[in-house]
This record gives C-alpha cells, structure tokens and sequence, in this order.
C-alpha cells in the first residue's frame, strides 16, 4: 500500500488534522478517511473497523502470536474518542 496518495487524498479532501485524529480514533483507518469526512457519527461507522481490530486480536491469541494477556480492547470509547483521551 502507498501512503502518499493516501495522504495526497486526506488533503485534497479538506480533511483537517484534527478531524483524521477524531476518525482514527473512531476506528476508521486512515485509507477510508476521505470516504469518511462528513461522518455524522464517527463511532457508528467506526465498528466494523473495531470489531475487525477485536477479531484480529481474538485471532493472535488463538494462535500463539500474543499472549491473552497482551490482548487489548480499542484504546477508545465512545465518550473518549472526540478528545483523543484513552479509555484506560
């Protein structure tokens, strides 16, 4: 994957820095933030995304590539993922 014209695509879509922070941390990865810009709810589009994180977690578990205790739930919540403070 190029990053540049991912980059090169946040920008030609007005997406400010503060907005891609607040889309990330909804979950949204940065190569689907140009289709997200206008997201009336960050959070709500942001699950898949975040389950997909929690399957991947799930999944280097069962595999041995992490140990349960290195699993970790997505670093935001709800209420958290505006401000940019971790759920923790």
């Amino acid at each position: 994957m190029k990053v540049l014209p991912i980059f090169a695509g946040i920008v030609d879509a007005g997406v400010t820095p503060e907005r891609v922070g607040e889309l990330t941390r909804a979950g949204i990865p940065v190569d689907r933030i140009a289709a997200h810009k206008d997201s009336a709810d960050p959070w709500a589009d942001g699950a898949p995304y975040r389950a997909g994180y929690k399957e991947r977690q799930a999944l280097r578990a069962s595999q041995g590539w992490i140990t349960q205790d290195e699993v970790r739930p997505w670093a935001y919540t709800q209420d958290t993922y505006r401000a940019g403070k971790d759920a923790k």
